[in-house]
């Protein structure tokens, strides 16, 4: 009985150990296959590091000219401030020119107004001068009328004169 025992147990052994080897073997394929995965994992995600360092270097690069451009915006925007100022000062000045100028206006409305008046004036004087003239050119005919009536007299009164030597 001792050698069917060992036989039993000797069979049981190498069941357990096929068990073993098989066991081993499925883990061993088990191992290879998560091995592949852990690698491919490891693979992907040194990919996404070297991915995110390019992104990041990326995102600073860009970082770096948004702050040169807010920068050069503030320059910008101080000119432009400064613009405006003068645009002011230059809006405030020909506010000031254009009060002057509506002064002028009305100074010049003003003159215009003594100008008319004194064209109306000057338009009586011109008309009674005109009758004037009439006047003086209507006497200058009755005095060219008497002269020619006095030298007409005069040319009859030597006529007439007696003579006397």
């Amino acid at each position: 009985m001792a050698f069917l025992e060992f036989h039993r147990k000797h069979r049981q052994h190498r069941n357990d150990i096929e068990a073993l080897y098989t066991i081993s073997t499925k883990t061993n394929q088990r191992v290879d296959v998560i091995d592949r995965k852990v690698s491919s994992v490891l693979e992907v995600q040194h990919e996404h590091s070297a991915q995110l360092r390019g992104v990041q270097a990326t995102l600073e690069t860009h970082t770096e000219l948004l702050a040169a451009h807010e920068a050069r915006f503030d320059r910008i925007d101080a000119r432009l401030d400064g613009h405006d100022a003068r645009f002011d000062r230059i809006d405030a000045r020909l506010d000031r020119m254009d009060a002057r100028l509506d002064g002028h206006d009305a100074q010049f409305k003003a003159i215009n107004d003594r100008l008319d008046g004194h064209d109306t004036q000057f338009e009586t004087i011109n008309a009674r001068l005109d009758g004037q003239s009439a006047m003086l050119d209507k006497q200058g005919k009755q005095l060219n009328k008497q002269g020619e009536q006095l030298n007409q007299i005069l040319d009859l009164l030597r006529t007439q004169r007696p003579e006397t030597n």
